[in-house]
């Protein structure tokens, strides 16, 4: 398993033990979705839920074992954000994730896409403010500059100002807005795309 850890919070690779987080979260522990992409989860029947519950769990399944089969040298995409309460990676307290992914030159989302963006969900509740998110994304962004990448970018939308707060704290800059392209809760919301270079992130960083 590979860990990278600071005086706040661990990551680690997801494990099977995983899963029963994720299913509360997805049924019980819910508040988080009214801040990360709200729209994929408005409007939602029962069944659609349910059954996308289950198509969840059959992918958590296959992404233990793909990550249970990564040497220490292969590069992550993802890691489970966990408090630094333990020595024990499997024994530390599993809070949420941060992940990668690709967009295109036009901020999309795309396989191929040259840039890296990269993103947080903090499930669990009670753990809003303390710091956990800044203290995560220091730790995952120290990550992909490591790999190689020139700047990383991270998306949200108007309405979550926190994630703003977040940003603007790691040295991010917007770099598009796209105009009322989100309606959550009844309301049009602009998309935001922030770009960190690595010069801006090192500053950040060495003051941390």
């Amino acid at each position: 398993m590979m860990a990278i850890a600071n005086n706040v919070v661990l990551l680690r690779d997801f494990i099977e033990a995983d899963i029963e987080d994720y299913i509360r979260w997805q049924t019980l522990e819910t508040d988080w979705k009214l801040w990360d992409a709200p729209w994929e989860h408005e409007g939602k029947s029962e069944a659609q839920c349910r059954k996308e519950l289950e198509e969840d769990i059959e992918w958590m399944r296959s992404f233990a074992n793909e990550s249970a089969a990564l040497s220490d040298s292969a590069p992550r995409r993802r890691f489970e954000v966990c408090l630094a309460d333990s020595d024990n990676p499997y024994a530390a307290t599993h809070i949420g994730s941060v992940a990668s992914y690709r967009i295109d030159d036009e901020y999309n989302i795309a396989k191929d896409g040259g840039r890296l963006a990269f993103g947080i969900d903090l499930n669990a509740t009670d753990v809003q403010g303390r710091g956990y998110g800044f203290a995560a994304l220091i730790l995952f962004a120290g990550y992909l500059f490591g790999l190689g990448e020139p700047s990383l970018y991270c998306q949200t939308w108007s309405g979550n100002e926190r994630m703003i707060r977040l940003a603007n704290k790691l040295g991010c800059r917007e770099c598009c807005r796209r105009i009322g392209i989100r309606r959550v809760r009844g309301a049009a919301y602009d998309g935001l795309t922030f770009v960190l270079s690595r010069d801006d992130f090192n500053k950040v960083s060495a003051a941390s």
